[in-house]
């Protein structure tokens, strides 16, 4: 446990650094709590943390009243203790908590005498895969160049310039409704993981829970791999989280490669029509790789075809997607007919490369049971 003055004075850390709320901090001290909902509850309405003043307006009415007020006030004014000791220490705190639930869940498998299942939940509290920390995996290959995070598609990386898609810029993944692009996306995430690389990936269309269970699933006997980068997976509200949320994301976890899922579901900054705004969320994503030094690959619906279809998906099939695809600088859409599906295939084709050859097909195989597709044999 940590003291209540270190969980009032992490709450006013969280009006100004409002990226710190993805550490998943939930305080014990009734009053503290009392003011965290109301902080919580702002930015589910609002999708952005309020200023002090707004703060102390918004708390509810309790039978406390102004005596209530008076001391949050107080409290969250108080600037006596250092900002980074009250991270590290509601970090600290977090970190036990998950290890703590862990291992009361590991119990409750131990007496059903069902052993690899309460294996399998100490393991996953212990890694550091999907856990919010900010400390970078300390075992990453030494020899390995940062300059390109591969997508882990040798075909696509040859033909990228490097190698795979460099820091600073932004490759979108494309296809019709049901296409598979979180899927790749995971894909790519894990690919760049197994290299050292650490990743971010923002799930705003899934659950948090349901995308850490793919990506065990995926990772299968790598989860203990040395070398293995950190995944941290976040979620974020759909259709009301926009690319600030995500730099709040990336600025507290600072993962050399962002997934975003997806590009239609963040909410712009004004409203206007659908083309526009879905061009200001990419414009702003692309800033994102730029402030920040990453590289970032998101997914995109289209809109012309079927979800099954003989014919190729292009870029810039709609105005919708034409729009996002003048931004990015590569652009791979996912093709798929309905024999392809139950043959368990799947078509990767480079239809934007700003930098490298186009047109490039990729052939792929689709292992459902383990979330995994792996290119075919040249």
């Amino acid at each position: 446990m940590v003291s209540s003055k270190i969980e009032w004075h992490f709450l006013r850390l969280l009006l100004g650094k409002p990226e710190l709320h993805v550490y998943g901090f939930k305080p014990a001290d009734p009053l503290v709590c009392w003011v965290h909902d109301a902080l919580q509850g702002y930015l589910k309405r609002y999708g952005r943390y309020p200023n002090m003043a707004t703060l102390l307006e918004s708390l509810p009415n309790t039978a406390g009243g102004d005596q209530q007020l008076a001391y949050a006030k107080e409290q969250l004014t108080d600037t006596s203790l250092d900002d980074g000791f009250v991270e590290d220490s509601i970090l600290t705190l977090v970190e036990k908590q998950r290890l703590g639930r862990a291992v009361q869940e590991a119990g409750s498998f131990l007496r059903q005498d069902d052993l690899s299942k309460a294996k399998e939940v100490l393991s996953n509290g212990l890694l550091g895969v999907y856990h919010s920390s900010r400390s970078v995996y300390a075992t990453r290959p030494k020899s390995y160049s940062y300059g390109v995070i591969p997508t882990g598609y040798s075909r696509i990386d040859k033909a990228i310039k490097g190698g795979g898609l460099g820091r600073r810029l932004l490759g979108v993944v494309m296809g019709p409704r049901g296409s598979h692009k979180s899927t790749v996306l995971m894909n790519m995430g894990v690919n760049a993981s197994l290299e050292g690389h650490k990743v971010l990936h923002l799930t705003l269309e899934d659950s948090q829970d349901n995308v850490i269970d793919r990506y065990q699933k995926r990772l299968g006997k790598f989860q203990k791999q040395e070398g293995l980068g950190d995944i941290i997976v976040q979620e974020l509200y759909t259709c009301l989280s926009t690319v600030l949320d995500c730099a709040g994301c990336v600025a507290a976890f600072k993962p050399d490669l962002v997934l975003v899922d997806y590009i239609d579901v963040l909410a712009a900054y004004s409203k206007d029509a659908k083309r526009f705004e879905l061009g200001a969320v990419t414009g702003g994503l692309r800033a994102l790789a730029q402030q920040y030094n990453c590289s970032v690959w998101a997914g995109k619906q289209t809109g012309k075809h079927t979800k099954f279809s003989s014919e190729d998906v292009k870029a810039e099939d709609s105005a919708e997607a034409s729009v996002v695809a003048q931004i990015v600088d590569v652009a791979i859409t996912l093709n798929q007919t309905k024999e392809d599906k139950q043959n368990k295939r799947l078509t990767f084709i480079l239809d934007k490369n700003k930098d490298g050859i186009e047109g490039v097909r990729v052939p792929t195989t689709i292992d459902y049971a383990r979330m995994s597709i792996r290119e075919d044999p040249s």
